[in-house]
């Protein structure tokens, strides 16, 4: 009766699954470019990144236009009502298959961005320390550049 509504339903998981995969090789591949200090091929992931981020939520939106209709006719309040419907269908077996693996794929994506995290929070430090080298020896070395005192020299006598 529902197939229909399901079948769209997981037509919208099944593109969001790619995407995500999509996103979680682009995250792994900004990983390698921050250790290698790569920062034209990190910027360039990041921006294909967004624009996956972005269909992704053109999917999530025609996603939840589809479900607020199926749960409205199914009269249920949330997906995970749909695990214990005892006449689920095979679309319905799918669609609950593949929102689990979109979830388990967004906790690899978690993971790793959190392991970029640190690499780019690690390349920062060396950065700033870097930074703060260069300016101390600035400083030295106005030190030994600065002009002799201008002073004419001369004895001065007290005794008259």
């Amino acid at each position: 009766m529902y197939g229909g509504c399901f079948a769209v339903l997981v037509q919208y998981s099944e593109k969001k699954l790619k995407a995500l995969e999509r996103i979680r090789q682009l995250t792994v591949d900004q990983g390698k470019s921050i250790e290698k200090k790569d920062l034209e091929m990190l910027n360039r992931l990041t921006m294909e990144k967004q624009q996956i981020i972005d269909e992704i939520n053109s999917y999530d939106d025609q996603f939840n236009h589809e479900l607020a209709n199926l749960k409205k006719s199914l009269g249920i309040v949330s997906l995970e009502e749909l695990e214990t419907c005892k006449d689920r269908g095979k679309e319905q077996e799918v669609l609950v298959n593949i929102i689990r693996e979109i979830l388990g794929l967004i906790g690899d994506i978690r993971k790793q961005e959190e392991v970029n995290y640190t690499l780019l929070k690690k390349a920062m430090e060396e950065t700033r320390n870097n930074i703060k080298k260069i300016r101390m020896g600035k400083k030295a070395l106005r030190g030994y550049n600065a002009p002799a005192n201008t002073m004419p020299s001369g004895f001065v006598d007290k005794k008259k």
